[in-house]
């Protein structure tokens, strides 16, 4: 069972830390705010008070053993950062923040964080794309434990091919289409040699363990 601490509890971090803990999670809810952790605390494995810019009282209730850290305190600046921070240097090995601007997002890369969210705007994105097509699935679950989902390529997949970065036997995944960034436009089944550049979207199919360890290997 994977171990996952969910900082902040607006309307982002409340519903993400029940939805992992209804995908099997055990989750740690972590807010300053008594009245917010109270209200998720029979949803989740433990849910405690704190102020996370206190890094003794931080490494007091992330265990070691914890997989991932998302910090949802996009609106709270400086907390998101030292929290961030003090994670980085506590040994997390994948911490998810949210940010609100590009230049947070910066910031938050700088102290350590693996991969950074707009919420927001990544939702628009997809509502976008739903109007525009509703049968298009950026998501899809299936059964057996396998689901279609959507990579952002990284630096590292940069002008290497397909054939190169080798997912299917590194990662037990396939690319079942590529969506251009430079051209606009969507690849289906493409070719070993295609080179993936700045931009491109890979949508693959997996199960949801190698999916994360996929997500790992980005940071």
């Amino acid at each position: 069972m994977r171990q996952i601490c969910v900082i902040g509890l607006g309307l982002f971090g409340s519903h993400l830390a029940e939805n992992l803990t209804s995908l099997g999670c055990e989750v740690l809810a972590v807010d300053k705010d008594k009245e917010k952790v109270n209200a998720i605390r029979d949803k989740v494995v433990q849910a405690v008070t704190l102020d996370v810019r206190d890094r003794k009282a931080l490494e007091s209730v992330v265990p070691k053993s914890v997989d991932a850290v998302v910090v949802s305190l996009g609106e709270s600046v400086e907390a998101s950062i030292m929290c961030t921070l003090h994670l980085k240097n506590m040994g997390v090995p994948y911490i998810v923040a949210k940010a609100i601007s590009q230049d947070h997002k910066a910031i938050l890369e700088a102290v350590g964080a693996h991969k950074v969210l707009f919420p927001e705007r990544d939702m628009a994105r997809r509502t976008a794309r739903t109007l525009l097509n509703p049968n298009f699935l950026e998501y899809l679950p299936l059964p057996g434990g396998y689901r279609v989902d959507k990579v952002e390529t990284p630096k590292s997949f940069h002008g290497k091919t397909l054939k190169e970065l080798d997912l299917r036997n590194r990662f037990g995944i396939m690319v079942l289409a590529v969506e251009s960034g430079e051209k606009g436009k969507t690849v289906f089944l493409p070719p070993a040699d295609y080179t993936v550049k700045k931009g491109d979207v890979l949508f693959v199919a997996g199960k949801s363990k190698e999916m994360d360890a996929l997500e790992k290997s980005k940071g």
